[in-house]
């Protein structure tokens, strides 16, 4: 986040997304054109947005905490339309699609080095949508990393669950998912 005073810009006005996909950058920036009239600048070498606004961030910081650490879930904001937004741009961002030829291995994860953001999640999961999924700890890739944990929907009934009522506005995590709703339907079949 960043903020503007006196011409400058620091901290706490401002949000960047991180995005290798193009589609998904403007996406954002019609997003927040649309909500807060707030022009988002694309920077596709970096592979991120910037949108600077301090009315945009008084609203978002109403949700709740920002930061790696910090984040949770809005659950007492949510309705299940908001909610469903909500769970599908965290995996939009944070998650993805392991994508197996054996059923038994394909998941839908999501990981973070916030554990009670991750815990919100799971609640929200299963709060709206019915959505059983089990909380992990990873190994960190280096010692003095943060501790990581990964949150993964894995049986095929709470795949289809997260298919149906979720879902990705990521292409690619979207071309993954109905993959794996396909594998699904030839098993039942």
């Amino acid at each position: 986040m960043y903020s503007i005073e006196k011409g400058r810009r620091h901290a706490a006005y401002g949000i960047v997304l991180a995005e290798p996909n193009s589609e998904i950058r403007r996406l954002f920036s019609r997003l927040v054109w649309q909500v807060y009239r707030v022009r988002a600048r694309d920077k596709p070498r970096l592979r991120i947005v910037r949108a600077f606004g301090a009315k945009m961030m008084r609203d978002l910081l109403l949700y709740g905490p920002f930061g790696k650490l910090r984040w949770v879930a809005p659950l007492r904001y949510l309705d299940g339309i908001s909610a469903r937004a909500w769970v599908r741009s965290y995996f939009d961002g944070h998650g993805d699609v392991h994508l197996s030829t054996v059923i038994s291995k394909c998941r839908v994860r999501a990981k973070s080095v916030n554990l009670s953001g991750l815990e919100s999640l799971k609640a929200l999961l299963w709060t709206f949508f019915g959505i059983v999924q089990n909380l992990q700890a990873q190994k960190p890739a280096n010692p003095n990393w943060s501790q990581p944990y990964e949150l993964n929907i894995i049986t095929m009934e709470d795949l289809l669950k997260y298919h149906r009522f979720v879902g990705f506005n990521h292409p690619a995590k979207l071309r993954r998912l109905r993959r794996v709703v396909e594998l699904i339907d030839r098993r039942r079949a």
